[in-house]
């Protein structure tokens, strides 16, 4: 596993991005985190992560900012509130989006990664078009 893993960390650029994508590194630093090795990275590419990732606010880059980095703005958070209401607004009647359970999972998961309550109305509409659809 430790090949594997330093090949990973080879390939993050000095901007601390691997391969320019937010997304995807959004997706290599939460493995990395769920695996236990987040300590293995470079601190220097940490900080170039920080700075190459100010001033863009699409959701990966919120979420490295906010759960890996700890470092979320004033500006962060209203884009974070932005997102969650762009988030509800797409959700049909029904408390589905796209009327799909794949779709209604994947847009739970991004609300209560922007600090939605799993309480929430919505959310609790959500979870019952997931009850009602998944037996």
């Amino acid at each position: 596993m430790q090949l594997e893993l330093d090949k990973i960390l080879a390939r993050q650029g000095s901007s601390g991005l691997w391969s320019n994508s937010p997304s995807l590194t959004y997706d290599i630093l939460f493995a990395l985190v769920h695996i236990g090795a987040f300590n293995l990275l470079d601190p220097t590419k940490l900080a170039n992560l920080s700075n190459t990732l100010e001033g863009k606010f699409d959701y990966h880059s919120l979420m490295i900012k906010k759960a890996l980095l700890g470092q979320s703005s004033i500006r962060d958070i209203a884009e974070m509130r932005t997102l969650v209401e762009e988030i509800l607004s797409q959700q049909e009647a029904n408390g589905s989006w796209e009327d799909t359970v794949v779709a209604t999972a994947y847009h739970i998961e991004r609300l209560l990664n922007l600090g939605i309550a799993k309480d929430d109305p919505a959310m609790q509409k959500a979870a019952s078009f997931l009850l009602d659809h998944l037996g």
